[in-house]
């Protein structure tokens, strides 16, 4: 059986620094099972488990783990593309997509590609100045959200978006609706 964690570092952290749920899962881990409350002494083996996490990068109202439990684990982190590729990335989509052969402006289109790295821009101070706190953990922007602007705004068809202006009014609806939380 495969058991998949995810925000493993979520757990409180109590008065002696220990995340117990953290701990349970280390002493899994270590010792493939678990004592029994009920019966002191009695251990229930745990057997065939294989056991995934995911977690963000401790801060923000997030922790991190102990690292008697982040050595039981093989480690991948998965860093942001650069700004270049980035913007590469959402130019094809942007002008794929709005372009004079779907039969959009030529305006328009030229348009689409200064909006790229703006709308990248917006994104990265979003993430700046809205950091997740206990309170508001929700506040984690990723490419999802800044993907989600540019899908919002590729619903539009050229029979409605005719010029400058309604193309410039739809990314501002986008991006707040993009960002908001």
């Amino acid at each position: 059986m495969t058991v998949f964690i995810d925000d493993i570092n979520m757990p409180i952290i109590n008065e002696w620094g220990d995340q117990i749920t953290n701990e349970i899962v280390r002493q899994l881990m270590e010792q493939q099972g678990f004592y029994n409350l009920e019966k002191p002494g009695d251990f229930t083996h745990i057997v065939d488990i294989t056991l995934i996490s995911a977690m963000i990068h401790p801060g923000g109202g997030r922790n991190d783990i102990p690292s008697r439990l982040k050595r039981q684990f093989t480690s991948f982190n998965c860093t942001l593309p650069s700004n270049n590729s980035i913007d590469q990335i959402f130019r094809i989509i942007g002008c794929g997509y709005f372009c004079t052969a779907r039969g959009f402006p030529k305006e328009v289109c030229d348009t689409v590609t200064q909006l790229v790295p703006l709308t990248r821009t917006l994104w990265q101070d979003v993430k700046k100045r809205m950091l997740p706190t206990p309170a508001k953990f929700h506040y984690t922007f990723n490419l999802r959200d800044l993907s989600r602007v540019w899908q919002g705004m590729l619903t539009v068809t050229s029979e409605v978006l005719q010029d400058v202006s309604l193309l410039v009014h739809l990314w501002g609806t986008r991006g707040y609706q993009g960002t908001s939380r």
